[in-house]
């Protein structure tokens, strides 16, 4: 299995960097962040669109949406960004 790797961000229009590395993923953790973009080696646009569409049903996610970056690479990039209030 292809490692996983997540980049954090607190505000909608900085890009995040990795952090942290371990051998199945990455991620930085922030108490204030709302975002996430996650890439996924070995994904392509049959997950992604059934991950946006899922996640866009949560009252508490602002944005989804996923990218492709070149069609012959097999890797998907997943952004997530909540509203920042708790389901409740």
């Amino acid at each position: 299995m292809a490692p996983v790797t997540a980049f954090a961000s607190s505000s909608p229009a900085s890009s995040g960097s990795p952090s942290s590395s371990s051998s199945s993923s990455s991620s930085s953790s922030s108490s204030s962040s709302r975002s996430l973009t996650v890439c996924l080696p070995g994904e392509t646009h049959t997950l992604g669109a059934v991950l946006r569409t899922l996640l866009l049903q949560s009252e508490t996610v602002e944005f989804a949406g996923y990218s492709v970056p070149h069609p012959s690479q097999c890797s998907m990039n997943l952004r997530v960004q909540t509203t920042g209030k708790s389901r409740v």
